[in-house]
């Protein structure tokens, strides 16, 4: 099944960018809905980061819970010394994303919008697609299915303007990032889940 609408011209220019086809669009959501029941989690509103003297501190992202911001700057002020000046910076967690970020102290998504899902996808297809790897990645998948089309494989300005080759090279290498998607859709709508309940 196709997964790609072709370009579309429109009044000035050609329109290049991603929609699925109503087929495609609808194997998409089928396979959302039926891993919705496993893909139920908290999403925190605000996503903490650190700084120690102007410099941004790796590794002690958390949610918005006033425990796990405590335990963060603990944890910092161990790595850093004691006393160490531990400056709380936050942002709402509805931007752009290219993976699935979780608190470092609760493990609670920080997100769950994708701007781009390539490194989430290969994460997943590391190993086969079986009913209990997908009912464990259920939240993972429901963010790539909800979240696509993606911004992945986007037709650049240089293919658009060198036409020919270039620009089918651009729009089959799309078609194929889409089609792994609609791969792990597929394995979503013929798992059946039901056999996991009597285990």
């Amino acid at each position: 099944m196709k997964a790609i609408k072709d370009p579309v011209k429109e009044k000035f220019a050609m329109n290049y960018l991603t929609y699925f086809t109503k087929d495609f669009e609808k194997h998409i959501e089928l396979a959302r809905k039926k891993i919705e029941p496993f893909s139920k989690k908290e999403i925190s509103q605000w996503t903490y980061y650190f700084e120690v003297k102007g410099e941004e501190v790796n590794d002690f992202d958390c949610c918005d819970d006033e425990k796990c911001i405590k335990a963060s700057k603990k944890d910092i002020r161990v790595q850093y010394g004691k006393g160490t000046h531990v400056k709380e910076v936050y942002y709402a967690n509805d931007g752009d994303h290219e993976r699935i970020e979780i608190c470092t102290q609760c493990f609670k998504p920080l997100n769950e919008w994708l701007t781009w899902c390539e490194s989430e996808l290969d994460y997943l297809e590391q190993d086969p697609f079986t009913p209990q790897s997908l009912k464990d990645e259920g939240f993972l998948i429901h963010c790539i299915l909800q979240s696509s089309p993606t911004h992945d494989y986007a037709i650049s300005d240089y293919a658009k303007h060198q036409g020919g080759e270039a620009l089918q090279r651009a729009f089959d290498s799309r078609e194929m990032f889409f089609q792994r998607i609609g791969k792990l859709a597929e394995a979503v709508i013929k798992a059946d889940f039901t056999l996991l309940n009597k285990i």
